[in-house]
């Protein structure tokens, strides 16, 4: 009822929903299930200008740095809804020093699917799109 009166709620929610479950498929390695949430022509970057485009570029990227630094899992402690982005605010958990720590996302959309990430790390941590353009 309410989201007849306020579409933009549902949107909020149906975001919302799509980055946690986004999330959700990369920790369980399920990248069929990511496929569903993410645009084909997604453009994965960080502030530093690293960039990945493509999603299956990107599931390859994310494969080899979880690899690469024990498995690390997403936690989402905050995903917020703004101007029709979504807001992320998490951590990596991992033993890898350089790898563990706080994340942020803003992730953009087309319609429903993911069109857009950008991250930040704290500490200069290391960002997917940063391992891939050095170590792919």
């Amino acid at each position: 009822m309410l989201s007849a009166l306020f579409p933009h709620l549902r949107e909020r929610r149906t975001r919302e929903n799509a980055v946690r479950a986004f999330v959700d498929s990369l920790n369980r390695r399920q990248y069929r299930r990511t496929a569903e949430y993410v645009s084909e022509n997604v453009v994965f970057s960080d502030v530093n200008g690293d960039t990945i485009k493509g999603l299956d570029r990107m599931i390859e990227s994310v494969e080899r740095f979880r690899k690469s630094s024990d498995w690390p899992e997403i936690v989402i402690e905050s995903a917020d809804y703004s101007d029709g982005e979504v807001l992320l605010r998490g951590r990596l958990d991992t033993s890898v020093r350089e790898i563990a720590g706080d994340t942020f996302w803003r992730v953009g959309f087309d319609d429903d699917m993911i069109s857009t990430i950008e991250v930040t790390r704290a500490n200069g941590n290391m960002t997917v799109p940063r391992y891939a353009a050095r170590y792919a």
